[in-house]
This record gives C-alpha cells, sequence and structure tokens, in this order.
C-alpha cells in the first residue's frame, strides 16, 4: 500500500499520528517547493494538507499531475480557493461552516443541512468537528455522527487546532485507503483524535 503524503504547517499532527500508528507516511513541511512536491506525488497514494496558504495550488496540482485525491483542514482564505477545485474531503468546525455557507451549524442537524448544501457545490465529502470527541461526516450517500464515550457539550466550543485537526485526518485518511465503510472510517478517526479504542465510540446515521 502507498503511503499517505502530510504537508504540515507547524503543531499538525498528522505525520506523527499515523507514524504512532505504524501506518506508512511520509511528512513534510508546508513550505517544501513544487519540484520537491511533483517528485514526491508518484511515491503517494493519498494526500493530507494541515495549514494555511497555498493549499488550494498544492491540492490542484497533485491532482492533475498524480490524480491524487486530497484531505484538507485550512484557515477560510485557503478554503475560498480550494473549493471550487473539488477536493474530496474538507475538515471544519462548525463556526468556520457557519461562514462559509452562511447557515447555521451549531447542531448536529443544522451541520448536516450546511455540510450537504457545501459538498454540492465543493467537496465530496466534508467532516465537521462539533465538540471534542465528536464529529461528523457528510457525503452524497448519507451522513453520520461519531461520540466519544463522555463527551460534553462545551459552554463555547473550541475552535479546531492544527494538532487536533492533524490527529482527524490521520484516521479519516488511513480508513479511506483501508476502503472502509464510510460509518467505520468515522469510528477510527474519532477514536484515533482521542486516543481510545474504536470499539467504545458511538457512531449513528444522521437525518
Amino acid at each position: 500500500m502507498k503511503p499517505i503524503l502530510c504537508l504540515e504547517q507547524p503543531g499538525g499532527s498528522a505525520g506523527a499520528t499515523l507514524a504512532e500508528l505504524q501506518y506508512p507516511a511520509v511528512s513534510r513541511s508546508m513550505a517544501l517547493s513544487q519540484a520537491e512536491l511533483l517528485g514526491a506525488l508518484p511515491a503517494v497514494g493519498l494526500l493530507v494538507l494541515v495549514g494555511e496558504g497555498k493549499v488550494a495550488d498544492i491540492a490542484s496540482l497533485a491532482w492533475r499531475r498524480a490524480g491524487l485525491r486530497s484531505l484538507v483542514w485550512t484557515d477560510d482564505v485557503g478554503l475560498a480557493a480550494l473549493l471550487p477545485l473539488q477536493p474530496y474531503l474538507i475538515l471544519v468546525d462548525g463556526d468556520q461552516l457557519g461562514r462559509i455557507t452562511g447557515r447555521p451549524a451549531t447542531s448536529a442537524r443544522e451541520a448536516m443541512v450546511a455540510a450537504t448544501a457545501l459538498i454540492e457545490t465543493g467537496p465530496l465529502v466534508a467532516a465537521v468537528a462539533l465538540e471534542e470527541g465528536d464529529l461528523l461526516l457528510v457525503s452524497p450517500v448519507g451522513a453520520w455522527r461519531a461520540v466519544l464515550p463522555g463527551a460534553q457539550p462545551a459552554a463555547e466550543p473550541a475552535p479546531l487546532t492544527a494538532e487536533r485537526a492533524g490527529r482527524l485526518l490521520a484516521g479519516l485518511a488511513r480508513g479511506l485507503l483501508q476502503e472502509l465503510p464510510p460509518a467505520e472510517i468515522l469510528r477510527q478517526s474519532v477514536a484515533i483524535a482521542g486516543g481510545q479504542e474504536a470499539q467504545a465510540v458511538r457512531v449513528a446515521a444522521v437525518r
């Protein structure tokens, strides 16, 4: 199986998380040159981008030159540039989802409606981090929510950080390359990010 290429800003954790899982991954800085990126693409099976800046350029080049799917967490500016390119998956929190869609996205139901509208014109899949240990996955074939045992709603949901986003994307990327069903990909991602066994994570369809 080809490794996952993780391009991250300082503080990103996707590459380190995959190394902990003993899953093949190549971890590089977001600042690598175009020549370095082109040299790395043929040897990898999936691209994870964690950071701000030129994510749209990198994702576009990876798709055009190597047909690589991208899983991305970035800021609003990067996301606005990225969405027309239709990346495979974006990871957002409820606040960012609300800003880019103009829809409320504080509850799981609201987030599902907003993410469904988003994937009609942008990414194929949207992952929405609602709270710590609470992740929603929305795709054209359905929506699922995974919750760690004991996860409690926060008074003010913390925004996603590069570290947390990296761990979630590492789990999503691993499950995708293993060709697991969407609900199981979601389960494993939340378990990996929370440092718990996958069997402990509750997953349910959202309608």
